[in-house]
């Protein structure tokens, strides 16, 4: 069995002295290594949460306005169907007008030829009318110089005294005056004959030119209509162009919204995982700290500790060194 010596126990005592000054030496550099991670640390979740924070705050933006686009998207398809709605409805009612004013240019195009037909009968019932006039007044004229002849001739028969009597010159004369008077009635007849032919071509023209105005019209109407259809259907086609664009943006803006929710989430997400690493740097601070506390009483300890073997080695020495003679 060895037996402790002085010197064996003052060797012991410094290598535990040196052994504690090792500790405390590595218990200090590791602390300060602890401490510069855990400034890094706490700077990177500082860092992580005012990006989580600014990604959430973008994310939370972009969300609403991704809600307001897809609100007005829907709004604006809702405005494009009821306008589609309209537009079909004015299409159809230009149709209707047009097949409408389509039948009264057929009514009045039947119209003027009747009235074509009827102005062409009362100008040459007017010409025949004129001819027979004319007619009436030679055989009037003929008449009087016929009762003027048998006149004369029975003036003379009755201023002749050779004659027993003039019975024949007076039937002439009788017969000349039944003759003018037939004339006269033909006259009359006649121009009665001709002024109703000046009337009925003046109530002829009358309905030709009203037909033909009502034509004229009618036919505009029938421009003014197609025109009308044809602004319809391009209104029409318009609107459908309009209905196909604001079903597109309806789609992109559910898109760009169902994107924008997936990013709330992916947002939220980091940040949640930003404040969890903050927690967690919080706990590692405190266990720092608590680490920090303990090596301040542990190197506290160290050096009492460390007093302590220092004096006694100096005690140890004083014992082991011989005496003087």
């Amino acid at each position: 069995m060895m037996t402790a010596t002085p010197r064996k126990i003052i060797q012991v005592l410094g290598d535990l002295q040196k052994e504690l000054a090792l500790w405390d030496m590595t218990a200090q550099e590791t602390l300060e290594i602890a401490n510069f991670q855990q400034r890094q640390m706490l700077e990177q979740s500082s860092q992580s949460m005012r990006v989580g924070q600014i990604v959430a705050d973008r994310a939370k933006t972009d969300q609403h306005q991704a809600d307001a686009v897809k609100l007005e998207a829907e709004r604006f398809e809702a405005t494009t169907t009821d306008a589609l709605l309209n537009a079909e409805a004015l299409v159809k009612q230009a149709t209707q007008i047009v097949s409408a004013t389509q039948q009264v240019v057929s009514y009045w195009d039947a119209e003027l030829a009747e009235a074509r037909a009827w102005l062409a009968r009362a100008q040459t019932r007017l010409q025949v009318a004129k001819v027979a006039l004319d007619a009436a007044q030679r055989q009037l004229s003929l008449a009087k110089y016929q009762l003027d002849e048998a006149v004369r001739r029975y003036n003379a028969c009755q201023n002749d005294a050779n004659r027993r009597h003039c019975r024949n010159e007076a039937a002439a004369v009788q017969a000349a005056e039944g003759v003018l008077h037939l004339a006269m009635v033909t006259v009359e007849l006649a121009q009665v004959e001709l002024n109703a032919a000046l009337i009925e071509v003046q109530q002829a023209t009358q309905r030709f030119n009203c037909c033909t105005q009502s034509v004229a019209i009618t036919q505009n109407a029938v421009s003014a209509a197609t025109q009308a259809q044809t602004w319809a259907e391009d209104s029409l086609n318009q609107t459908e162009r309009a209905v196909e664009s604001s079903k597109t943006v309806n789609n992109a803006s559910a898109t760009v919204n169902r994107l924008a929710a997936q990013q709330t989430k992916v947002a939220n997400n980091l940040l949640a995982e930003a404040k969890q690493q903050w927690r967690l740097t919080e706990e590692a601070q405190s266990h720092l700290n608590s680490a920090e506390a303990s090596y301040e009483s542990a190197r506290l300890l160290s050096q009492d500790g460390q007093g302590f073997l220092s004096d006694r080695v100096d005690q140890l020495t004083q014992y082991d060194r011989p005496e003087p003679l």
